[in-house]
């Protein structure tokens, strides 16, 4: 309506308080615009004329009591509602803070508002003056604001205060981030809970309409006001949005005893910030969420405010057999990779190439706290059958890991090692540490490998025979990974299975089909210029091996599967299991949003196939286990009984499409399971293979922590570590 666009809604509302229904509280957006429009110019004067600071306190303290006058006293009979939505009242509320902020800025330092006293007071005397009706409301309002503005400059004066503590509580800090999105929304939510519990007590009334005013004002903050509040610069690289201090280059230095390093390269491309997962969500991706939110509400809300529409239920019927449909679609395209895995043969490295003939070969090992398997891990990389003056092997370590450093100086290297100690930066990642290593590398191809790897002795051999026997643009090969410790527990036992599945079967349908692969943390062999020119890794990103598999892809490049073996050692306690599990799914969907933030470009860039590809690999299986235990609760109420209107959830077909599909994913798994285990001849895996649905449980836990990380920017490129040595072999 026009008296929105022009900013005068709280006259209108003073004379009129039903006249804006639903849009009752922009009638504070105007009384606010009005008095940012006035109080500059205001400012501005008095500035100029270089008034005191006791003087324009006096004035504003004379102002703020002249507007309540003539508000509540002169012309306070015209006003409705009692004077609430008094324009010329409620102008003096923004007065006493300005009176606040010169108080706060000139002299509250000698008044006595560091005490107890005035830290304390003004919390029950705002909740006495909120619940008192018998004060008269002129009164109730200047007194809270009064109060308010004591307890600030009490809060500016004594940040480490009892109250101040109270009131820095994540909880009550998180609620006011969103404050303004709860007044805006808090009416519909109001229309819509009485819409949706006629008749009802006032605190089931309460309950669900705090929480539907909580949610969607949390959903605006995230996908819509925060975007406006940092800018919607498509370049933003400068922004750190992970809560994480500016990203900043380290100096890496090799250590003294590292003869070989060679000077530093310089040609590694610059990731594009579009592609790394610094920022969550750019600003097209949160136009879109914020898009679909409101089409969401809308069609909640259309119903009970104009008596036609879709109803509630039918909204979330829709909702709910999209998921089914989605989970069916994950399983079946599970299904297909692992038929067509189980079917390729494994393609020859090439013929065996002389020593002479042998290229340089470099070795990036990331090493943090792993004091515990450092000795196994300098032995098996020893064993490594590749020329000495060919074989350059890194070691990277942070200055600050002290235990790591310690035991290294009890480890005996040969020639073929060096040493690589960078000083601590953010972010403390993985992928970080293998660019600080890659910029001292000089060899023609290179891998990682991870504290507790034991490769085959000739993988870097079989790696180099073959690339030689493929075509240029493929810039990596994946060797398979495998656990050498099926039989510590049942947890041991499962991971064993699903690694079985991943690398004996599911990636290598994905190279039959020449679809993107997520390559695995290591053993990853790449050609080093080719590495250079993509940008090597992100260092934000918790999965930078899938981010690489796909970038390769988008780049017209390729990534073989190998026919040779990494044993490392399966986590067998479940704490540990957890961390681990949900780093790699807090990455794979970090991953899959870079992917995702110019759909068009990604289409262009892979094709319709690879494109569906993409989302099925990286997307699809995290939404799966998000949603399987609300999938399996709504089968058990339809099949066992529940509450009328669980029945009319979803249609009768989806419904048992859904039981389908659960039978059919599940039976397809174990399956498929059984399968990769006997290939690999893992026999102490195959007792756990029928109890997957435990394991999915797992997952399901494992995904939550991750995405509840994800939407933290403390903990968003948090890396967990993942503690190794638990079990001896």
């Amino acid at each position: 309506m026009l008296s929105t666009v022009g900013f005068v809604n709280n006259w209108l509302v003073a004379f009129h308080p039903l006249a804006l229904g639903l849009f009752t509280p922009t009638w504070s957006l105007a009384q606010e615009e009005q008095f940012y429009l006035l109080w500059p110019l205001v400012l501005a004067m008095l500035l100029r004329r270089r008034v005191h600071a006791g003087a324009v306190v006096g004035l504003l303290v004379a102002a703020a009591a002249v507007l309540a006058w003539l508000g509540a006293g002169v012309f306070g009979h015209i006003w409705s509602a009692h004077g609430y939505y008094d324009p010329l009242l409620r102008a003096a509320e923004p007065l006493i803070g300005c009176v606040a902020a010169v108080l706060h800025r000139h002299g509250a330092d000698r008044l006595p508002l560091g005490g107890a006293l005035f830290g304390w007071l003004p919390l029950p005397l705002l909740g006495l003056l909120a619940a008192a009706d018998p004060i008269p409301l002129v009164w109730r309002l200047l007194g809270a604001s009064v109060l308010t503005g004591v307890l600030l400059m009490h809060l500016g004066l004594r940040s480490d205060s009892v109250p101040a503590r109270l009131l820095a509580l994540p909880p009550l800090r998180y609620l006011g981030r969103i404050s303004y999105g709860l007044y805006l929304y808090q009416e519909p939510m109001d229309h819509l809970t009485s819409w949706l519990l006629p008749g009802q007590s006032m605190w089931s009334h309460t309950s669900v309409f705090a929480g539907l005013s909580v949610a969607v004002a949390a959903l605006s903050w995230h996908l819509v006001e925060r975007a406006f509040l940092t800018g919607s610069r498509s370049d933003r690289s400068a922004i750190p949005d992970s809560g994480l201090p500016a990203h900043h280059t380290a100096e890496p230095e090799p250590a003294a005893d590292s003869p070989r390093c060679t000077p530093r390269r310089t040609d590694i491309t610059a990731l594009p910030p579009a592609l790394s997962a610094r920022l969550l969500l750019d600003g097209g991706q949160r136009l879109t969420l914020g898009l679909l939110a409101a089409a969401l509400l809308v069609l909640v809300l259309v119903r009970p405010l104009t008596g036609w529409g879709p109803t509630v239920l039918m909204v979330v019927s829709t909702v709910l057999s999209a998921l089914v449909l989605l989970n069916i679609v994950s399983f079946g395209y599970q299904s297909l990779l692992a038929l067509a895995g189980s079917r390729a043969d494994a393609e020859p490295t090439g013929p065996a190439i002389p020593d002479e003939e042998l290229p340089g070969y470099a070795v990036l090992v990331p090493l943090y706290r792993e004091e515990a398997v450092l000795p196994t891990l300098v032995k098996e990389l020893a064993a490594l059958d590749y020329p000495a003056d060919r074989l350059h092997i890194l070691l990277l370590i942070e200055d600050d890991d002290h235990s790591t450093r310690t035991a290294l100086a009890r480890v005996g290297l040969d020639e073929r090692f060096d040493v690589l100690v960078f000083p601590p930066s953010d972010p403390r990642t993985k992928p970080k540490a293998c660019n600080l290593g890659l910029e001292w590398v000089d060899s023609e191809f290179c891998t990682i490998y991870d504290a507790e790897d034991r490769p085959a002795p000739d993988q870097l051999r079989k790696a180099v025979a073959r690339f030689r026997a493929l075509p240029e643009e493929v810039a990596c090969v994946q060797a398979e990974l495998h656990f050498w410790n099926p039989d510590t527990n049942w947890l041991t036992a499962s991971f064993t299975a699903e690694y079985a599945l991943r690398y004996g079967l599911t990636l290598h349908g994905l190279d039959r089909f020449r679809l993107p692969i997520p390559l695995g943390g290591n053993s990853n062999h790449f050609r080093t210029a080719a590495l250079c020119e993509l940008g090597a890794w992100d260092p934000f990103n918790l999965t930078e091996d899938a981010d690489l598999g796909m970038r390769i892809a988008r780049r017209g490049g390729g990534v073989r599967m190998l026919d040779s073996v990494t044993e490392e050692e399966a986590n067998s306690q479940l704490g540990n299991w957890l961390r681990q599990r949900s780093r790699w799914i807090k990455g794979h969907l970090q991953t899959w949003l870079v992917h995702t933030r110019s759909p068009g470009r990604l289409l262009r860039e892979l094709g319709a196939v690879r494109f569906c590809a993409l989302h099925l690999t990286l997307g699809f299986p995290v939404f799966t286990a998000l949603i399987n235990p609300l999938l399996w609760l709504l089968s058990a109420i339809w099949l066992f009984g529940g509450p009328a209107w669980s029945t009319t959830l979803l249609p009768s077909p989806i419904y048992w499409l859904g039981l389908f599909g659960l039978g059919f994913g599940y039976l397809a798994t174990v399956g498929q399971l059984t399968l990769a285990c006997r290939r690999r001849s893992i026999g102490a895996a195959l007792g756990a293979v029928a109890s997957v649905p435990l394991y999915w449980l797992l997952t399901t836990a494992a995904a939550y922590k991750g995405l509840t990380q994800l939407l933290r920017p403390s903990r968003r490129h948090y890396w967990e570590l993942t503690r190794h040595g638990l079990v001896e072999g």
